[in-house]
Order: C-alpha cells, then sequence, then structure tokens
C-alpha cells in the first residue's frame, strides 16, 4: 500500500500489477484494470465511449479514448516521477516556468539552485530557440516535445533574447528541488502591515513551510494578507486546508469544502473542517490572491472555500477553471489518476469550469521580479488595500505584457508546470 499522491485525497491505493505473475502487467492486463477503474471510479463515467478494451495495444490510447471532451487534467503517469515531485523531491528538468504572450514565449519563473539560475537565465528572457530549432509558429505542446526525455542528462542548447539582444547556454538536466514558499515579505502600505507569499505548490513538505511563513507573519504583527499563486497548478487538498487554517482561525466544525464521488462511491463523500494551530492568523479579516491561467485545483479550492468566511479580492486574471480532483490508483509502476470527485464550498458553490473571476484584471509583469512591490499585480493589490477598488490600470494591458496561454498544459504537466 501506498499514498495518494495527487491533487486532493491522501489515501490507500490498490496495487493492481505489483509483485505478482509477470503477465499481470501485459498489455491486456493493464487495460483491462484502467478500463475497470475507470467505469467504476471516473467522475464522468456514464458519458464514456463504449469500448472493447481488448482491442488497444497501448493502455494510453485506451485512456486517451475513454476521457470525456471536457477532461483536460486526468493522466497516467510514471510513479516514480510523480513520488518524487509530490515528496518534495522535485522534478527533472532545467529549473523554468515559461509562457505564450502574443506568440512568443517567455520565462515567467527561474528557480534556485537550477542550471537555468547558475546559467544567467533570468524572469522576462524570451525563449527563441531550442537546438537550432525556431519556436516562432510551435504551441506549447511542441515546445516542451523539444525539450527531450525527463531524464538526467538530456543536453539542449537554447538561445534566449534579452532587452533585444540574443545570448545562448546550453543547459543539462538534473534533478531540481524546489520550495513550497517560495517568497515572503512584509510590505508596510500606509500604516497597514501587509504580508506576501509566493506559494508555488501543494505538496508534502508544504506543510511545515507554511507554518513557518505563518508564525513569521504573526510575529510581525500584518493586518492583511497577499498570497501569490499565479503559477501554482495544485496539488493536495490537506495543504490546502492547512493554508486556509492558517489564514482564517475558524472553528474547527466550521466546513472548508466537500469532495464529491461520483453515484457510485457516495459512500466516499467527505468534508474538510478549518483546523487552526498556533501559527493560525486571528488578525485579518480580507486577503487578495494574486492569479493567472495556472492557478488551477488546490489553488481554486483554497479561494473558493475561503470566500464565504471572508472579504476575498482577486487580482490578476481568471483562474484555470478546476473544481474537480483526483484519487487515482497504483499498477505496474504506474499511476492511473482520473477525475473522481467535484469540490464544493460550504454554500455548496462550485463548479467553476470558466474560472473563477478577478476583481481587478491586470496582466502578468514580466518586467519586475516576483515579490517587487512595482510588479503590476502586487501593485494593482497594495492599490486597492490604499484605495479600496481596482485602479485605472483595470483590465487593460499593463506594459508591454498581456495576458498569455498558460492554462494550456494538460496532464501531470499542468500540476507540476516545470520545466
Amino acid at each position: 500500500m501506498i499514498k495518494l499522491i495527487f491533487l486532493i485525497v491522501t489515501i490507500f491505493i490498490v496495487n493492481a500489477c505489483g509483485g505478482g505473475a509477470k503477465s499481470a502487467c501485459s498489455v491486456d492486463e493493464q487495460n483491462k484494470y484502467v478500463y475497470n477503474y475507470m467505469k467504476d471510479n471516473y467522475l464522468w463515467y456514464n458519458e464514456m465511449k463504449d469500448v472493447d478494451y481488448t482491442k488497444y495495444g497501448s493502455v494510453y490510447d485506451l485512456f486517451a479514448d475513454l476521457k470525456v471532451k471536457q477532461d483536460h487534467w486526468s493522466f497516467i503517469v510514471d510513479k516514480k516521477v510523480f513520488d518524487d515531485y509530490f515528496s518534495g523531491k522535485g522534478y527533472i528538468g532545467f529549473g523554468f516556468k515559461f509562457s505564450e504572450i502574443n506568440g512568443k514565449y517567455y520565462l515567467e519563473l527561474v528557480f534556485d539552485n537550477s542550471p537555468a539560475k547558475e546559467s544567467g537565465l533570468k524572469r522576462g528572457d524570451e525563449l527563441v530557440s531550442i537546438n537550432g530549432k525556431t519556436l516562432a509558429g510551435l504551441n506549447k505542446e511542441d515546445i516542451i516535445k523539444l525539450f527531450g526525455d525527463k531524464k538526467i542528462g538530456v543536453e539542449k542548447n537554447f538561445t534566449l533574447k534579452r532587452l533585444n539582444k540574443n545570448y545562448s547556454v546550453t543547459l543539462k538536466k538534473r534533478q531540481i528541488s524546489i520550495k513550497s514558499v517560495m517568497k515572503k515579505s512584509v510590505i508596510n502600505v500606509g500604516d497597514k502591515r501587509v504580508g506576501y507569499i509566493l506559494f508555488d505548490k501543494f505538496i508534502d513538505t508544504s506543510f511545515d513551510e507554511l507554518d513557518s511563513a505563518f508564525k513569521y507573519f504573526k510575529n510581525e504583527g500584518i493586518d492583511t494578507l497577499v498570497v501569490d499563486l499565479r503559477y501554482n497548478g495544485g496539488g493536495l487538498v490537506s495543504v490546502a486546508r492547512r493554508f486556509a487554517s492558517l489564514i482564517k482561525a475558524e472553528d474547527d466544525s466550521s466546513l472548508l469544502f466537500k469532495l464529491q464521488f461520483n453515484d457510485k462511491n457516495i459512500d466516499k463523500d467527505m468534508s474538510y473542517r478549518f483546523k487552526a494551530n498556533s501559527n493560525s492568523l486571528s488578525s485579518i479579516d480580507k486577503i487578495y490572491f494574486l492569479t493567472t491561467n495556472s492557478s488551477c485545483s488546490a489553488s481554486e479550492a483554497l479561494i473558493n472555500g475561503l470566500k464565504p468566511y471572508m472579504d476575498v479580492k482577486i487580482i490578476g486574471s481568471k483562474t484555470c477553471g478546476k473544481p474537480v480532483g483526483m484519487v487515482g490508483g497504483e499498477f505496474c509502476d504506474k499511476y492511473i489518476v482520473p477525475i473522481e470527485f467535484q469540490i464544493l464550498n460550504s454554500q455548496g458553490v462550485g463548479g467553476y469550469f470558466n474560472g473563477i473571476t478577478p476583481n481587478c484584471q491586470i496582466a502578468d509583469d514580466l518586467t519586475h521580479n516576483l515579490g517587487d512591490s512595482d510588479e503590476a499585480m502586487l501593485n494593482e493589490a497594495i492599490y486597492y488595500i490604499n484605495n479600496g477598488s481596482c485602479s485605472s490600470a483595470n483590465g487593460r494591458m499593463y506594459r508591454k505584457v498581456s495576458s498569455g496561454s498558460r492554462g494550456s498544459l494538460k496532464g501531470a504537466d499542468s500540476i507540476i508546470n516545470a520545466f
């Protein structure tokens, strides 16, 4: 038995193909397992196509045909890749996040202790080519393929542009461990003490990092809080519960959100309630979230769950629109991770498949570092804190940077969202 690593619930998974006869992991047996798992557990099982799973030569092809049109998230993934990510060991890559903006590709975030950081790559640099292949006209999936296999030692030459000048570097993939809490600070806004936290993922190591961050905020006596989730693709719902409980010290009986499974599995329905600890804040009644369409899943569950309890303001662009989550099963050194439940807050509100709409629409500003009070989204939050409303920049393109297609990632890439 193992612990589930994905977005939402921590449970025990049945191992379908481990330790048995070699034939238990034949294509036929894998197809049978995946088909039966989907029939029993998939949220949209009654909308699945009626297929003959014995006719498929690949479990991946079968899985692709079983998914319904609206499902952009379900996936099958190598067990070790996902175990490493959710346990905090990280992922194999070069060390950055990127997005498409106006037909070009830019670095959003460069991780410390990574090949990208060590080679001088910076937020806002434009990706021009990989191994001589120009990226103009390619979609994000095409570019991800150019990054090569997710294996240590894979080497690629990148040409990038900064301030209208090209430069080239050669990067080699390695295991990259990155924190959940990437930045925290306190900003003086008039007579207010404003806490700022950049939170990148909901994984096992997030609990201690969040406790430490909120101990700092509590000692600093903050009046309000800005939570930067702009690139956070989600993770464990248990972490979202801890995060919400640190933000708002509600009574333990207060419902944060509930998970509703399909009609075959109503016995699995469960409720997540607040559970305050010594680091929970009791001094704030208003919170500001910074979001893009990379803010997904557990990030949205956190926002939606807090709305009935405090004044929630959202700055940025619409979230990705994933009001559903996974449990998953293990088979043959893989995980099947399909959508299995919907997420509703204490008022029964969910279903935000079109994303959660911001109060102030401001594009990501790649010309400033994250956490810089002059960066457009954080600056807009500061303006709102000072004035109680959006600024005149609301709804307009900010400087030269407009909203891009961050939300195009699918499957495991939409959660890890790092390369």
